[in-house]
């Protein structure tokens, strides 16, 4: 009888330390992986926020170069065309003032 309860205690015992080892090896990896979930959404919130920083920092400095850039245009295209409309204007006058002296001859002015 005891040839038989040797290896059924033993395997009792082996049971118990596998249930054992099991359970600590669960533990722990449920532990490693809080730890590394934890980890890894502190990463990530941080990479997010270092994203949405940056993204932010890029975006008001892509607007205020676009704004710059459209004031500047507007600006160079405002003075142009005033530019322009006042040269046109001032070569019409002339040539108005011309034809005018030169219809009524320079005695009538």
């Amino acid at each position: 009888m005891k040839l038989f309860q040797f290896p059924l205690t033993l395997w009792v015992h082996l049971t118990s330390e596998n249930r054992h080892l099991l359970t600590r090896a669960k533990l722990r990896w449920t532990s490693e992986n809080r730890h590394l979930l934890t980890r890894a959404k502190l990463r990530w919130t941080s990479e997010t926020r270092h994203l949405l920083t940056w993204a932010k920092l890029r975006w008001t400095s892509e607007t205020r170069h676009l704004l710059t850039w459209a004031k500047l245009r507007w600006t160079s295209l405002t003075r142009h065309l005033f530019t322009w409309a006042k040269l046109r204007w001032t070569s019409e006058t002339r040539h108005l003032n011309l034809r005018i002296i030169g219809a009524s001859g320079p005695a009538k002015l």
